[in-house]
């Protein structure tokens, strides 16, 4: 009761923050940073290749029109200070293009899909970001040869799994999570390649049901995991 009582309070305080007001998509720019309101996204934001978007900490929805991701980073892009709610069916919320980073990007309700989806080889990093309730498979999809992932000070809580390698696929790709708190969760890291890796350095997981699924014990690297994740309920 307690756990559903901060749940709650939560989403309370964010359906608060989101009513602020809303701007149309057309006036924003990859290099504006909009006030405090909340945007209703009707048609995929895309960054350019080497560009930056800086969300200044406002919320982005999902409109009803939205079929493409809310966001969609061209190969060396940054997306920064966004909040992000999608209630509707996209197959993901951020897809990239290449090597990527995400900065302060806050995933406060994915109801369906992913997270962010990679549509290709890269290297994404994730950094001082949080990932709220997903019903979804998966919060992060890796997907192209040599890819990899870094989740660097990323809290998540409340979803099915966290990083997935793209199904049916055997090529390498090497997952790695840094000073990062994950709870209730059915697994960190699922791939059916013999020769992905995954690490977590510095970190916190608890009730999470397994943590690497299809993953080689030689593949896997701990260091300093602890199970301290009260503050995530």
């Amino acid at each position: 009761m307690e756990h559903e009582s901060m749940r709650m309070t939560c989403a309370v305080v964010w359906l608060i923050a989101w009513s602020v007001g809303s701007r149309s998509i057309a006036e924003l720019s990859a290099t504006e940073a909009p006030p405090l309101a909340a945007t209703t996204v009707q048609n995929t934001i895309v960054v350019p290749a080497g560009q930056t978007f800086d969300g200044g900490g406002q919320a982005f929805l999902a409109g009803a029109s939205l079929t493409g991701p809310v966001f969609d980073l061209g190969a060396g892009a940054s997306l920064k200070n966004v909040n992000l709610d999608v209630l509707g069916p996209l197959n993901a919320v951020v897809t990239t293009r290449g090597n990527a980073t995400l900065e302060s990007v806050n995933w406060r309700t994915v109801t369906n899909g992913y997270a962010l989806a990679m549509l290709g080889t890269g290297a994404v990093t994730v950094r001082g970001s949080t990932i709220g309730e997903s019903r979804g498979s998966a919060l992060f999809k890796v997907a192209g040869a040599g890819s990899s992932l870094q989740l660097d000070g990323v809290n998540s809580f409340y979803y099915t799994g966290l990083v997935t390698q793209e199904a049916g696929t055997s090529y390498r790709v090497d997952v790695r999570f840094t000073g990062s708190t994950v709870a209730s969760a059915a697994y960190l890291f699922r791939t059916d390649s013999a020769s992905s890796t995954v690490s977590v350095t510095n970190g916190n997981v608890c009730s999470v049901t397994n943590r690497y699924v299809g993953v080689a014990t030689q593949n896997i690297t701990e260091t300093s995991v602890g199970s301290f994740c009260t503050m995530m309920y």
